[in-house]
Protein backbone atom coordinates (compact mmCIF):
# COMPACT_ATOMS: atom_id res chain seq x y z
CA UNK A 1 0.00 0.00 0.00
CA UNK A 2 1.34 3.43 -0.95
CA UNK A 3 2.22 6.12 1.59
CA UNK A 4 -0.72 8.20 0.34
CA UNK A 5 -3.23 5.39 0.87
CA UNK A 6 -1.77 4.67 4.29
CA UNK A 7 -2.23 8.35 5.19
CA UNK A 8 -5.86 8.28 4.00
CA UNK A 9 -6.60 5.06 5.86
CA UNK A 10 -5.19 6.48 9.10
CA UNK A 11 -7.49 9.49 8.78
CA UNK A 12 -10.45 7.23 8.04
CA UNK A 13 -9.59 5.21 11.14
CA UNK A 14 -9.51 8.42 13.17
CA UNK A 15 -12.97 9.33 11.88
CA UNK A 16 -14.34 5.95 12.95
CA UNK A 17 -12.88 6.42 16.43
CA UNK A 18 -14.34 9.92 16.71
CA UNK A 19 -17.76 8.52 15.85
CA UNK A 20 -17.35 6.05 18.72
CA UNK A 21 -16.76 8.91 21.15
CA UNK A 22 -13.00 8.69 21.49
CA UNK A 23 -11.28 12.02 22.28
CA UNK A 24 -14.77 13.36 23.07
CA UNK A 25 -15.61 12.92 19.39
CA UNK A 26 -18.99 12.57 17.73
CA UNK A 27 -20.62 11.76 14.42
CA UNK A 28 -20.35 15.38 13.16
CA UNK A 29 -16.62 15.39 13.99
CA UNK A 30 -16.19 12.24 11.92
CA UNK A 31 -18.16 13.81 9.07
CA UNK A 32 -15.92 16.89 9.05
CA UNK A 33 -12.82 14.73 8.69
CA UNK A 34 -14.27 12.42 6.04
CA UNK A 35 -15.66 15.32 4.00
CA UNK A 36 -12.28 17.08 4.19
CA UNK A 37 -10.64 14.00 2.71
CA UNK A 38 -13.15 13.93 -0.14
CA UNK A 39 -12.85 17.65 -0.82
CA UNK A 40 -9.07 17.36 -0.85
CA UNK A 41 -9.08 14.46 -3.30
CA UNK A 42 -11.57 16.25 -5.57
CA UNK A 43 -9.42 19.39 -5.57
CA UNK A 44 -6.35 17.34 -6.50
CA UNK A 45 -8.13 15.82 -9.49
CA UNK A 46 -9.94 18.96 -10.66
CA UNK A 47 -7.91 21.94 -9.43
CA UNK A 48 -9.46 25.38 -9.53
CA UNK A 49 -12.02 27.51 -7.76
CA UNK A 50 -15.75 28.08 -7.98
CA UNK A 51 -16.96 24.51 -8.52
CA UNK A 52 -16.25 22.71 -5.26
CA UNK A 53 -19.70 21.15 -4.92
CA UNK A 54 -19.73 19.91 -8.50
CA UNK A 55 -16.34 18.23 -8.28
CA UNK A 56 -17.16 16.77 -4.83
CA UNK A 57 -20.28 15.09 -6.19
CA UNK A 58 -18.47 14.06 -9.38
CA UNK A 59 -15.76 12.34 -7.37
CA UNK A 60 -18.32 10.40 -5.31
CA UNK A 61 -20.46 9.35 -8.28
CA UNK A 62 -17.58 8.42 -10.55
CA UNK A 63 -15.16 6.69 -8.19
CA UNK A 64 -17.11 5.19 -5.27
CA UNK A 65 -17.53 1.41 -5.40
CA UNK A 66 -20.92 0.67 -7.03
CA UNK A 67 -21.38 -2.22 -4.59
CA UNK A 68 -21.83 0.40 -1.86
CA UNK A 69 -24.86 1.81 -3.71
CA UNK A 70 -23.38 5.29 -3.27
CA UNK A 71 -25.67 7.57 -5.23
CA UNK A 72 -29.31 6.74 -4.58
CA UNK A 73 -31.85 9.56 -4.62
CA UNK A 74 -33.45 10.43 -1.27
CA UNK A 75 -37.17 9.85 -1.79
CA UNK A 76 -38.27 11.41 1.55
CA UNK A 77 -36.42 14.67 0.87
CA UNK A 78 -37.41 14.77 -2.80
CA UNK A 79 -41.03 14.16 -1.81
CA UNK A 80 -40.94 16.99 0.71
CA UNK A 81 -39.50 19.38 -1.87
CA UNK A 82 -42.37 18.52 -4.21
CA UNK A 83 -44.90 19.06 -1.43
CA UNK A 84 -43.38 22.42 -0.49
CA UNK A 85 -43.55 23.44 -4.16
CA UNK A 86 -47.21 22.40 -4.45
CA UNK A 87 -46.44 19.58 -6.89
CA UNK A 88 -49.04 17.29 -5.39
CA UNK A 89 -49.33 14.99 -8.40
CA UNK A 90 -45.61 14.20 -8.09
CA UNK A 91 -46.02 13.68 -4.34
CA UNK A 92 -48.82 11.21 -5.00
CA UNK A 93 -46.74 9.35 -7.59
CA UNK A 94 -43.89 8.90 -5.12
CA UNK A 95 -46.26 7.78 -2.38
CA UNK A 96 -47.83 5.22 -4.71
CA UNK A 97 -44.37 3.87 -5.52
CA UNK A 98 -43.62 3.51 -1.80
CA UNK A 99 -47.16 2.91 -0.57
CA UNK A 100 -46.14 1.10 2.62
CA UNK A 101 -43.85 3.96 3.73
CA UNK A 102 -45.83 7.17 3.24
CA UNK A 103 -49.33 8.40 3.84
CA UNK A 104 -51.78 8.02 6.68
CA UNK A 105 -50.43 5.93 9.55
CA UNK A 106 -46.84 5.84 8.31
CA UNK A 107 -45.63 9.25 9.47
CA UNK A 108 -43.67 7.79 12.39
CA UNK A 109 -42.22 4.83 10.50
CA UNK A 110 -38.42 4.79 10.62
CA UNK A 111 -37.19 4.54 7.05
CA UNK A 112 -33.95 2.99 5.83
CA UNK A 113 -32.30 4.20 2.65
CA UNK A 114 -31.97 0.92 0.78
CA UNK A 115 -35.71 0.30 1.23
CA UNK A 116 -37.16 3.73 0.48
CA UNK A 117 -34.67 5.49 -1.78
CA UNK A 118 -34.44 4.94 -5.53
CA UNK A 119 -32.00 4.97 -8.38
CA UNK A 120 -32.36 7.65 -10.99
CA UNK A 121 -33.66 5.06 -13.46
CA UNK A 122 -36.36 3.95 -11.01
CA UNK A 123 -37.46 7.53 -10.43
CA UNK A 124 -37.70 8.18 -14.15
CA UNK A 125 -40.20 5.34 -14.43
CA UNK A 126 -42.27 6.88 -11.60
CA UNK A 127 -41.94 10.48 -12.84
CA UNK A 128 -41.14 10.21 -16.56
CA UNK A 129 -41.66 13.93 -17.23
CA UNK A 130 -39.35 15.12 -14.48
CA UNK A 131 -35.91 16.60 -15.12
CA UNK A 132 -33.12 14.29 -13.98
CA UNK A 133 -31.25 17.35 -12.66
CA UNK A 134 -33.77 17.80 -9.85
CA UNK A 135 -33.32 14.15 -8.91
CA UNK A 136 -29.55 14.54 -8.72
CA UNK A 137 -29.82 17.47 -6.34
CA UNK A 138 -31.31 14.92 -3.91
CA UNK A 139 -28.68 12.25 -4.51
CA UNK A 140 -26.64 11.09 -1.53
CA UNK A 141 -23.42 12.93 -2.49
CA UNK A 142 -25.25 16.17 -3.21
CA UNK A 143 -27.21 15.99 0.05
CA UNK A 144 -24.10 15.11 2.05
CA UNK A 145 -22.26 18.08 0.60
CA UNK A 146 -25.08 20.52 1.25
CA UNK A 147 -26.53 19.40 4.58
CA UNK A 148 -23.50 17.83 6.25
CA UNK A 149 -20.19 19.03 4.84
CA UNK A 150 -21.05 22.66 4.09
CA UNK A 151 -23.21 23.22 7.15
CA UNK A 152 -20.60 21.81 9.51
CA UNK A 153 -17.77 23.78 7.94
CA UNK A 154 -19.60 27.11 7.70
CA UNK A 155 -22.18 26.96 10.50
CA UNK A 156 -20.74 24.43 12.98
CA UNK A 157 -23.88 22.29 12.79
CA UNK A 158 -25.90 20.06 10.50
CA UNK A 159 -28.72 21.56 8.48
CA UNK A 160 -32.33 21.25 9.58
CA UNK A 161 -32.76 18.40 7.09
CA UNK A 162 -30.03 16.19 8.59
CA UNK A 163 -29.59 14.27 11.84
CA UNK A 164 -26.42 13.48 13.77
CA UNK A 165 -27.87 10.26 15.20
CA UNK A 166 -29.79 7.29 13.87
CA UNK A 167 -33.09 5.85 15.04
CA UNK A 168 -32.81 2.30 13.73
CA UNK A 169 -31.03 -0.81 14.93
CA UNK A 170 -30.94 -2.18 11.41
CA UNK A 171 -27.68 -2.25 9.50
CA UNK A 172 -27.97 0.73 7.17
CA UNK A 173 -26.04 3.04 4.88
CA UNK A 174 -28.52 5.87 5.16
CA UNK A 175 -31.57 6.14 7.40
CA UNK A 176 -34.12 8.74 8.41
CA UNK A 177 -35.00 10.24 11.78
CA UNK A 178 -38.54 11.46 12.43
CA UNK A 179 -38.85 14.89 14.01
CA UNK A 180 -42.01 16.68 15.08
CA UNK A 181 -42.86 19.63 12.83
CA UNK A 182 -46.06 21.28 14.13
CA UNK A 183 -45.66 24.25 11.78
CA UNK A 184 -45.25 22.11 8.67
CA UNK A 185 -47.80 20.71 6.26
CA UNK A 186 -47.33 17.36 8.01
CA UNK A 187 -46.95 16.70 11.72
CA UNK A 188 -43.44 15.31 11.33
CA UNK A 189 -40.54 15.54 8.94
CA UNK A 190 -37.81 13.08 8.06
CA UNK A 191 -34.17 14.01 8.52
CA UNK A 192 -31.41 12.17 6.69
CA UNK A 193 -28.60 10.43 8.57
CA UNK A 194 -25.46 9.09 6.89
CA UNK A 195 -24.01 6.15 8.81
CA UNK A 196 -20.31 6.68 9.45
CA UNK A 197 -19.13 3.14 8.73
CA UNK A 198 -20.69 3.35 5.27
CA UNK A 199 -19.23 6.83 4.70
CA UNK A 200 -15.82 5.50 5.68
CA UNK A 201 -16.19 2.72 3.11
CA UNK A 202 -17.19 5.30 0.49
CA UNK A 203 -14.05 7.34 1.17
CA UNK A 204 -11.87 4.24 1.31
CA UNK A 205 -13.16 2.96 -2.04
CA UNK A 206 -12.74 6.35 -3.71
CA UNK A 207 -9.18 6.66 -2.40
CA UNK A 208 -8.31 3.20 -3.68
CA UNK A 209 -9.74 3.92 -7.13
CA UNK A 210 -8.04 7.30 -7.59
CA UNK A 211 -4.69 6.36 -6.01
CA UNK A 212 -2.93 5.74 -9.36
CA UNK A 213 -3.95 9.23 -10.51
CA UNK A 214 -2.99 11.01 -7.29
CA UNK A 215 0.33 9.22 -6.93
CA UNK A 216 1.30 10.17 -10.49
CA UNK A 217 0.19 13.80 -10.01
CA UNK A 218 -2.43 13.46 -12.71
CA UNK A 219 -5.41 15.76 -12.99
CA UNK A 220 -8.66 15.26 -14.88
CA UNK A 221 -10.29 17.62 -17.39
CA UNK A 222 -13.46 19.28 -16.25
CA UNK A 223 -16.41 17.43 -17.83
CA UNK A 224 -18.57 19.36 -20.32
CA UNK A 225 -21.50 18.64 -18.01
CA UNK A 226 -20.92 17.90 -14.36
CA UNK A 227 -23.07 15.00 -13.17
CA UNK A 228 -24.93 17.03 -10.54
CA UNK A 229 -25.85 19.64 -13.15
CA UNK A 230 -27.71 17.07 -15.21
Amino acid sequence: MSDWLQFLNRKIGTALMLDQGECNGSCPDACVLLSALLSGIAAELWPGEGFDRRRFVELWVRFADPKLVPSLISVPLLRRSFRDAGRLADVTALEEARREMFGLGNGCLVLVGDRVDMTEAELLTVLPKADRKEFRVYSYPSLFYKHIRSNLVHEYKLSEDAASHFATRLQANVSYVNRADPAGMELSRRLIHFHIEWLANIVRSIASNVAPLIENYQTLPQPPNWWVSG
